[in-house]
């Protein structure tokens, strides 16, 4: 199961990000490995070329907000925050680890669901959390064009029934089904 807090927390991360550049935020998620309130994911639209940086500044703004906040990550519009397959090709695809990893503030209280702060061998309090800026400069969006496959265009039906379709679907992992379902 998930915690609760789950959706609170995310509606808290998302205001802090409206804070501190309003709109910029499209959508907010914590995958489920993150769900001990120990990272979060924002999905952000850059509108125009002074948007670019803003992304770091929220970023900056959840790793300070929340007492624990292990791993803060912004991706583009292009990826599904909800599907940690898509975000971790984000980090792995778009991540200049030079300029884009921001380090979190450190030596303040933590939370005792981290083991590491809990039993003190890490110093007895927060050690920081890291920021990943998984998002297209805003300047080079068109290098950064995803592949797109035309799955729109294939009608699975004219070769199996839907029964067929369906069985193969259910055993498709989650990542498969997105794209199937998307193409990219």
């Amino acid at each position: 199961g998930s915690f609760l807090i789950t959706v609170f927390r995310e509606a808290c991360l998302y205001e802090v990000a409206e804070r501190v550049i309003p709109g910029l935020v499209v959508d907010v998620n914590t995958l489920h490995g993150l769900k001990i309130q120990a990272g979060i994911v924002y999905q952000v639209k850059k509108r125009k070329p002074w948007d670019e940086g803003y992304q770091k500044n929220i970023l900056s703004a959840a790793l300070a907000a929340t007492a624990g906040m292990r791993l803060v990550v912004a991706v583009d519009e292009d990826v599904d925050i909800y599907n940690a397959d898509e975000v971790l090709w984000a980090i792995t695809s778009r991540v200049n680890p030079d300029l884009d990893i921001i380090r979190g503030p450190r030596g303040g209280r933590g939370t005792i669901m981290q083991p590491l702060e809990r039993t003190g061998f890490g110093g007895g309090g927060f050690e920081g959390g890291i920021g990943l800026d998984a998002t297209v400069p805003f300047e080079l969006k068109d290098e950064f064009t995803r592949s797109h496959y035309p799955v729109e265009r294939i009608d699975l039906q004219k070769w199996f029934s839907e029964k067929e379709i369906a069985a193969i679907t259910d055993m498709q992992d989650e990542y498969a089904k997105v794209l199937a379902r998307t193409g990219a």
